[in-house]
């Protein structure tokens, strides 16, 4: 019995070794992605199973029988392979699918490599990727062809064991194409260009509608620096040479009061102050629409104020054509 065995064991062996051929038909996008059918052609055995694994992460994944009937396979994805478990129906079965992780770009010059295996012996095993317009090859391990003004790669195996790993790799680099800082630095260059027109519009700006008198002001002390070299060509005047009835310094005049420190202004509340305030602040003297004007004291409250104002004896009013002046009595006096 154990040569028998022995013997079926063999038989069922060389029976399923390279039971199938695959072939692949692909292309690589501008933007690196590429597009992809395979192809295989099993011997007939309906309801078989067929493993595949891919060490990139596959997208838009269709599988069709030989009718063109759509399967529903079982799929797992990660972020750097593809498990696909497939039941055949009988003898043949197409599968297309997208992936934009088979390749890598690093300023101009791309990296592609896509590595597969298959759960089933192939017999013949062909694939085909071509490279995008104005592909310049660098390296690979296939073999290149043209497909007009196309760089085509070309990959080709026998007898492939189950489960044998198959490497597609290839560089290449794409004339004309930006590297990828190129639109990073222009983006930035546009964004500091930007910031400073609007620092500059904000400075001229704010020169603009500074006042006058600032730029005055400025020149102030180097004035000031000369005074001293004005005051040699200045002759001395000695006491002998004034009048004698002239005193060298004159006594000064008495120091106002101020308003603050008025004891008649210190009991006021304090929209009576403000309305003194800017009586004061006018030379003692002002309309009651400047004041409105000038503290936006409500109309009515101000007209009621400044009738007790006038009625304590603080505030007087005095026809000036066709509107009153409003200005301090004795009892008050301006800074």
């Amino acid at each position: 019995m154990r040569p028998a065995f022995i013997l079926l064991a063999f038989a069922l062996l060389v029976a399923s070794a390279f039971a199938s051929s695959v072939s692949m038909d692909g292309a690589i996008g501008q933007d690196g992605q590429l597009k992809a059918k395979l192809s295989f052609e099993l011997p007939p055995n309906a309801g078989q199973n067929l493993n595949l694994s891919f060490s990139s992460k596959l997208q838009s994944i269709v599988v069709k029988d030989r009718s063109g009937l759509i399967l529903t396979p079982q799929i797992r994805t990660g972020d750097n392979f593809t498990l696909i478990q497939i039941s055949v129906p009988y003898d043949y079965i197409e599968l297309e699918f997208t992936t934009d992780g088979a390749t890598a770009k690093t300023g101009a010059d791309w990296k592609f490599w896509l590595m597969l295996r298959s759960s089933s012996p192939v017999s013949d095993f062909s694939a085909s990727v071509t490279l995008p317009a104005g592909a310049k090859l660098q390296t690979s391990n296939g073999a290149v062809a043209t497909k007009g003004d196309l760089l085509s790669l070309t990959w080709t195996g026998k007898n492939l064991a189950a489960n044998t790993l198959v490497n597609l790799r290839a560089g290449y680099a794409v004339e004309g194409q930006a590297s990828d800082w190129l639109p990073a630095l222009a983006a930035i260059a546009v964004i500091a260009l930007a910031a400073f027109g609007a620092r500059w519009a904000l400075s001229r700006r704010q020169t603009e509608i500074q006042p006058k008198h600032t730029a005055k002001q400025k020149h102030a002390p180097a004035a000031k620096k000369h005074m001293p070299a004005a005051k040699k060509h200045v002759p001395a005047v000695s006491r002998k040479s004034m009048p004698f009835s002239a005193p060298l310094l004159q006594p000064a005049e008495p120091a106002k009061p101020k308003l603050e420190e008025n004891p008649i202004f210190m009991t006021l509340n304090e929209t009576d102050k403000e309305i003194i305030r800017e009586i004061s602040a006018e030379g003692g003297k002002t309309t009651q629409a400047r004041i409105y004007m000038r503290t936006h004291i409500a109309k009515a409250t101000l007209s009621r104020r400044l009738a007790a104002l006038e009625n304590r004896g603080l505030v007087r009013r005095s026809p000036k054509g066709n509107t009153n002046l409003l200005s301090l009595t004795e009892n008050l006096h301006s800074k």
